[in-house]
């Protein structure tokens, strides 16, 4: 990401579905928060503007229009056209999000030709367009009485490929297998051809996927930079194979991405801790990240399933793993420098900063502490994107404009004994996620809820 207070965070924001624990899933952690999206109950929600199934028998929405190639304006056949972002909430809510006039897809004809029927009022429906040769795009339209029948016109930009082989010292194919991430470099997230298009739950800026040849096509990119990483994984352990860097994709293009092994004779080894009475119920996980912004919610409380910072962690993660209490994780073979590492149950995620050296052995020992408290405060909102101008403002300025982000939900604010600090800023255009995480790094700042929709930032050493 861009600096904010003269330093950089990578990041990758966004929802995650830890579907393979089967136990449990992370929610709300990107750009669909739930109370934005559909709502819980089966009754459509009746906000201003919106429209019920009871008021009228059907839904009187209509969203046509055309989809377009940004490059030659020739009309692209064959495309998924749909509204609705549904967070994590796929299955069988599909079928009542439909009823609810809020789902509802179809493909564009030869002509690049779509219609969407039956679609309830509302002030903004998420348009979702796909296509495997373009990049995915998501814009909300406005459907009210006054206004039922909406035209729209689709531009899609052509998309990147990055086809990537895992090879030996030779330069010859590894025929094994292999995890393979991609990580956007500028931050920017997609939902991976595959998934489910609605569920943003899905959407990062990191794409992993697990291959059985040591190659796999990586496909509908946006233009950017890329990184492209290969690990060995197994139960306990994960060996870092080496990494390839892809500068300036650019749209319609191809580039081929080959990593090679490198060589860094390191090892961390992780100590799950041990809290075996639950351990039944709680899935226990270890993370493994670049980004030490992320030790900012490490709040000495439980996170509900749900929870966006829990999902912020995961997220983040160079590379995640389930392991049982009181079992050791090794990675191998990490490029040296500073990491942060999170371990424990799904719901109480110890972190810690912890500095790989090249021909070092280094344990991380993380102890058992039950939580206090659990979280209250509703953290997606952060995903949402501000806009900071080049210059100086006071902490209280700066959380006053982080606050009308998030619409006080929650609200951000600062204590008495700095709220008149004087910040300087870099021009900046991210989630806020990323600036808290700054102001943690930059000046020791750590974070405190306050009731159910308060966040206060503290100075160095007040949360401890």
């Amino acid at each position: 990401m861009k600096p904010i207070l003269g330093i950089s965070v990578r990041h990758q924001a966004s929802r995650f579905l830890l579907s393979t624990l089967g136990i449990v899933s992370f929610a709300c952690m990107s750009c669909g928060p739930m109370s934005e999206g559909p709502p819980a109950g089966n009754k459509a929600a009746a906000t201003p503007g919106s429209q019920t199934a009871s008021e009228a028998g059907r839904f009187d929405g209509r969203i046509s229009g055309t989809v377009l190639s940004a490059e030659t304006g020739a009309p692209v056949a064959g495309a998924y056209v749909g509204v609705g972002d549904f967070g994590d909430a796929g299955g069988t809510n599909l079928a009542r999000f439909h009823e609810q006039g809020l789902y509802a897809y179809t493909e564009t004809d030869a002509e690049g030709r779509f219609v969407l029927e039956n679609v309830a009022f509302r002030e903004r429906h998420p348009l979702i367009v796909t296509h495997p040769d373009f990049v995915r795009q998501a814009e909300g339209v406005a459907l009210r009485k006054d206004k039922p029948d909406v035209e729209v016109r689709i531009h899609l930009k052509s998309a990147g490929r990055i086809p990537t082989t895992v090879v030996d010292e030779d330069n010859a194919s590894v025929a094994e297998p292999f995890l393979i991430r991609l990580e956007a470099l500028d931050g920017r997230r997609f939902i991976p051809p595959g998934r489910q298009r609605h569920l943003s739950a899905f959407a990062s800026s990191v794409w992993q996927e697990r291959v059985e040849e040591g190659w796999f096509t990586f496909s509908e990119l946006d233009s950017g930079d890329y990184l492209l990483e290969a690990f060995r994984v197994a139960d306990s352990s994960a060996v870092y194979y080496g990494a390839c860097s892809i500068f300036g994709l650019e749209g319609g293009q191809t580039r081929k991405a080959v990593i090679r092994p490198e060589h860094y004779d390191t090892r961390l080894k992780i100590t799950v801790p041990n809290e075996s009475h639950r351990a039944s119920i709680s899935p226990s996980l270890v993370v493994l990240s670049r980004n030490l912004g992320l030790l900012l919610w490490d709040m000495d409380r439980a996170y509900r399933s749900e929870d966006a910072r829990l999902g912020r962690i995961v997220q983040n993660a160079l590379l995640w793993r389930p392991v049982p209490p009181n079992q050791t994780f090794t990675f191998e073979n990490l490029p040296p420098g500073a990491y942060s590492v999170f371990a424990g149950p799904f719901y109480n995620l110890s972190g810690e900063r912890v500095e790989v050296d090249e021909g070092r052995d280094t344990t991380v020992d993380l102890p058992w502490s039950e939580p206090a408290v659990m979280g209250a405060v509703r953290t997606y909102r952060l995903n949402r994107r501000v806009h900071l101008e080049q210059g100086t403002s006071e902490t209280k300025a700066l959380c006053a404009i982080l606050s009308r982000e998030t619409e006080s939900n929650p609200e951000i604010v600062a204590d008495p004994s700095i709220e008149s600090v004087q910040l300087n800023l870099d021009a900046f255009d991210g989630p806020i996620w990323d600036v808290l995480e700054n102001l943690y790094l930059q000046k020791g700042w750590r974070i405190e809820e306050q009731g159910d929709a308060t966040l206060v930032l503290l100075p160095k050493n007040s949360a401890d």
